[in-house]
Parts: structure tokens; sequence; C-alpha cells
């Protein structure tokens, strides 16, 4: 997703891995259970923790690293 679209993100709000990683395969299930702006002390920091739905586990991330639909 885009920094604009990452910043607008909210709690709740179902997300989908955009590619694969450690943690997550491509087109994973998340929700967005906190964000951590400023974490880094940047202003515009999209940084959060995410549920990842199948595994039943939290993951810190970048929000960009997702988007909101599963690419079919």
């Amino acid at each position: 997703m885009t920094f604009k679209e990452a910043l607008k993100a909210e709690v709740g709000d179902i997300l989908f891995s955009a590619f694969t990683s450690s943690n997550y395969k491509e087109n994973d299930q998340v929700i967005l259970v906190e964000r951590a702006r400023d974490v880094n002390g940047m202003e515009n920091d999209t940084g959060g923790w995410f549920y990842h739905i199948e595994k039943k586990e939290t993951y810190g991330g970048n929000i960009q690293d997702f988007r909101y639909e599963a690419v079919k």
C-alpha cells in the first residue's frame, strides 16, 4: 500500500500481506491491532502490530507491507 494509505489505516482494519517473508506468506490475512507511529522518532512512521488470523500470533511490521484486498 502507499505511504498515504498506510497513514490512514486504522486499528481493526483487515489487511493482506503483499509478499512472502519470514512471518507471512503472500495474501495472508492479518488485523491491524496497534499503530506504532513515532516509535522511531519519525512523525510519519507507518509501523504497527498485526494479528495473524491463521497463526493466532502478533508480529510487528510496516503497514506499507500490506494491502486492503487480496489479489485473486
